[in-house]
C-alpha cells in the first residue's frame, strides 16, 4: 500500500486549494455569525455563480491602506441597482456590493464594490466557535 500515503497527501493538498476555514472578526455579521465563529468556505474555482444573499470571504482595502479578508453578504450583483445609490446607478458587471448583516459594518458602503478577483471564497457552513 505504498500509494495510500501519497494519495492521502494529494487529497490533503487538493482540499487546501479548494476549501478554507475562516474566523469571523467583529460583530458586523451578527446575528448570522458571531465574533470568533469559524466558517467553512470554498474557493472561487468551485463556486457556482455568486448570487444575492451569498456570504463571501473578500479581500478589501482598510482605511489604513492595508488589505484584510472580510466576511460579508452579497446585497447586489452586477447589473443590479446600487443599494443606496442615485437612481439609475448600477453595480458594474462582474462586481458585487457586499454588506455586513449587522447595523455597523465596514463594507461596500465604505470601500465600494468588490470584483470577482477579490472573492477569496464563498461560505458554505458554520463550524461553530473556536
Amino acid at each position: 500500500m505504498i500509494g495510500s500515503p501519497i494519495a492521502l497527501a494529494l487529497l490533503v493538498l487538493a482540499a487546501r486549494r479548494t476549501v478554507v476555514v475562516v474566523r469571523v472578526k467583529g460583530s458586523s455579521m451578527l446575528p448570522t455569525y458571531a465574533d470568533g465563529e469559524r466558517l467553512l468556505a470554498v474557493r472561487p474555482a468551485l463556486v457556482r455563480a455568486i448570487c444575492r444573499g451569498d456570504v463571501l470571504v473578500v479581500r478589501a482595502a482598510l482605511p489604513t491602506g492595508a488589505t484584510d479578508v472580510l466576511v460579508k453578504r452579497v446585497r447586489a450583483v452586477g447589473g443590479d441597482p446600487l443599494p443606496g445609490g442615485a437612481a439609475g446607478v448600477l453595480v458594474p458587471r462582474g462586481a458585487y456590493f457586499v454588506q455586513g448583516d449587522g447595523g455597523a459594518s465596514y463594507d461596500s458602503r465604505a470601500f465600494g464594490v468588490v470584483g470577482r478577483r477579490d472573492v477569496v471564497a464563498r461560505v458554505v457552513r458554520a463550524l461553530g466557535p473556536s
